[in-house]
């Protein structure tokens, strides 16, 4: 998922994004700022962390397990909508679009 709309001036908001992805005990979750260096044993890596040294915006990935349900990657996204909205309402997010899916079930939301 793109994280264009987190990067207004820094990449404060989206290191922020996935502390409290991991705070709110969601697994698998990784966010990857734009354009980081990172020099080990004199080698400089550029995007470090990144799939590619020149990928154009930072973004998310999450990873998921085999017996994931329907219900566990719904709170996923409950989870994940709260945070986006309330660095949107701290003015962090230029821009964020809901990724709760739309479906019958009740989820229980455990925050």
């Amino acid at each position: 998922m793109s994280l264009d709309g987190l990067q207004a001036s820094s990449n404060q908001a989206v290191t922020q994004l996935g502390s409290m992805l991991f705070t709110r005990q969601v697994s698998g979750a990784r966010v990857i700022p734009l354009g980081k260096d990172q020099t080990i044993s004199g080698h400089t890596f550029r995007g470090f962390m990144s799939h590619s040294e020149s990928y154009p915006c930072p973004y998310l990935n999450a990873a998921s397990a085999v017996g994931i349900t329907r219900q566990d990657v719904t709170l996923c996204m409950k989870r994940l909508d709260k945070c986006l909205n309330a660095l949107k309402k701290d003015g962090k997010a230029a821009r964020s679009s809901s990724p709760v899916p739309q479906t019958n079930q009740e989820v229980p939301d455990e925050d």
